[in-house]
């Protein structure tokens, strides 16, 4: 397996390559986001301390390019693209399967779609360039200081643990992804049995209105809303029942019952947003700005719970 030639250099090469650029690269965005944060941030999507996206960028730059190394022009050019195109396809990648945007460019002038600019294509193009004069030295004198043995027994070892680390991550994400599904199911059935009363106007709007707020807000007028809706079906009952005593009779049985779907609302809710654990948490800490299409008040709700718990 070490031994396997790919574009004249061994695996093992390429393998502890792959391992040091993920490696520097987890170093430069944990010390970045940490200084933003003004605390520690493990990022990146694996909770050991590698990002495989810079792994790829600087293997792949070093590989393909290290031969035209002294034209530093084309090499800025063809990195740039090369780690473009590597960012884009891993950001559509992971909004697929998780759905959720991990980073966004959205707030750059020149951006495509959130998922790269051309800022931090500039920045891949400068980096190509440093990859190949300052880091790529640096790696085959890392690469040549490790004897072959212990390199070898080493590699498997990182391959173990880390496939295990990219399995259990994966797995745990997709899990925050239905436990936020499932928060967005709660809402909009809330939604729904509410505009079901028929004492609600414009009802989409509504509806949409009702799956942005955050919990908090929903908990903090539940009783507004209560008083209303109550008021709006004892108007209506009074002109459908003749009778005062079945009148009271239904709108105290109209209350009730809005109560406890309330009741019920927010104690599934707050079952459901218990759920997480410390590799859920994790990754919310790594990606504090990651963003959810029509969910993003429900990422808040679940940061705000757990750090409520953690602070209890």
């Amino acid at each position: 397996m070490w031994n396997y030639v790919i574009f004249n250099h061994d695996f093992y090469f390429i393998f502890y390559s792959f391992i040091i650029f993920s490696f520097f690269g987890w170093i430069w965005e944990t010390s970045k986001k940490s200084i933003q944060k003004k605390t520690f941030v493990n990022r990146g999507f694996l909770t050991g301390p590698i990002i495989p996206i810079y792994g790829f960028g600087g293997t792949i730059v070093y590989l393909l390019l290290f031969s035209i190394k002294e034209n530093w022009g084309l090499v800025f050019l063809l990195g740039a693209v090369i780690a473009t195109v590597l960012e884009y396809v891993t950001a559509v990648i992971m909004e697929s399967v998780f759905h959720a945007k991990w980073w966004d460019y959205s707030d750059y002038r020149i951006h495509f779609q959130g998922r790269i600019s051309l800022i931090a294509s500039l920045f891949w193009g400068v980096l190509s360039v440093v990859d190949l004069y300052v880091f790529v030295p640096i790696v085959k004198a890392i690469v040549d200081w490790i004897p072959r043995t212990v390199g070898e027994v080493l590699g498997v070892f990182i391959i173990v643990i880390g496939t295990t680390d990219f399995v259990v991550t994966v797995v745990y994400a997709l899990q925050l992804s239905r436990i936020i599904d499932s928060l967005m199911e709660l809402r909009e059935e809330l939604a729904t049995y509410l505009v079901n009363t028929a004492l609600i106007e414009k009802t989409e709007e509504w509806k949409e209105h009702i799956s942005s707020l955050s919990i908090n807000t929903i908990r903090e007028k539940s009783i507004g809303l209560v008083n209303d809706l109550t008021k709006r079906f004892q108007l209506r009952v009074v002109n459908e029942t003749p009778d005062e005593e079945e009148q009271e009779k239904l709108v105290t049985r109209f209350r009730q019952e809005l109560e406890l779907r309330l009741k019920n609302f927010f104690f599934k809710y707050r079952q459901n947003t218990e759920k997480g654990n410390l590799i859920h948490k994790r990754l919310l800490r790594a990606f504090p700005d990651i963003k959810l299409k029509r969910r993003t008040e429900l990422l808040e709700d679940i940061r705000e719970r757990w750090n409520r718990r953690k602070s209890n």
